[in-house]
């Protein structure tokens, strides 16, 4: 009683999250992704050391978001980096940016980012191309709650947030290969977007 009573508390406060990404979403402030990304290594520093993760984070840019959303973002995806591993293996996760044009290519070096590609990637279990779009779903999982814990809700909430960030979440997965999720968001936030012209 006492295990599903912990679950249904964490299941509340998960669907509040979920509710709450647009109706108690803060201002669009401009804000350093590393900064974030620190913030986020020392709320899960614990979880860190009992696995022996090793983290290795490249510089990462300065945009338009709401920081405490954009804290949630990475908490979800490097939490679930590091629930997802496979057995003896020590995760291993890597954060980088890319600046890209309109087009979604690269930019040059002299011409200023209008967006960039955040992606984190792990060397964990992995998932099939075909559960791509399942796992953005609200309370879908591919395993047993028995074999991995949380609510289903993590990887729904992450996909609101960068909607409402006027982005786009991007996967690429193989079983037993890792996962990496790539975040495409504006530096700045106005009406048009990359997705939407």
């Amino acid at each position: 009683m006492l295990g599903a009573s912990k679950r249904m508390q964490t299941l509340i406060n998960d669907l509040l999250t979920f509710s709450r990404v647009t109706s108690r979403g803060k201002p669009f402030e401009l804000i350093d992704m590393n900064e974030i990304i620190e913030e986020v290594l020392s709320d899960l520093e614990v979880r860190i050391q009992e696995t022996n993760a090793e983290i290795i984070v490249d510089t990462l840019p300065k945009l338009e978001a709401d920081p405490t959303q954009m804290r949630l973002v990475f908490q979800n995806f490097i939490s679930n980096a590091i629930k997802f591993q496979k057995d003896d293996v020590r995760p291993k996760i890597e954060i980088n940016s890319i600046g890209l044009n309109r087009n979604q290519n690269p930019i040059k070096r002299k011409t200023a980012p209008k967006f960039f590609k955040i992606s984190v990637k792990d060397n964990g279990i992995g998932f099939e191309k075909r559960f791509e779009d399942r796992i953005f779903k609200i309370f879908q999982r591919l395993h047993s709650r028995t074999a991995y814990d949380g609510s289903g809700i993590g990887l729904a909430v992450c996909r609101k947030i960068i909607d409402r960030h006027n982005g786009k979440i991007l996967t690429e997965s193989e079983p037993d290969r890792g996962s990496t999720f790539h975040m495409i968001l504006p530096v700045k936030q106005k009406q048009e977007t990359l997705f939407n012209e």
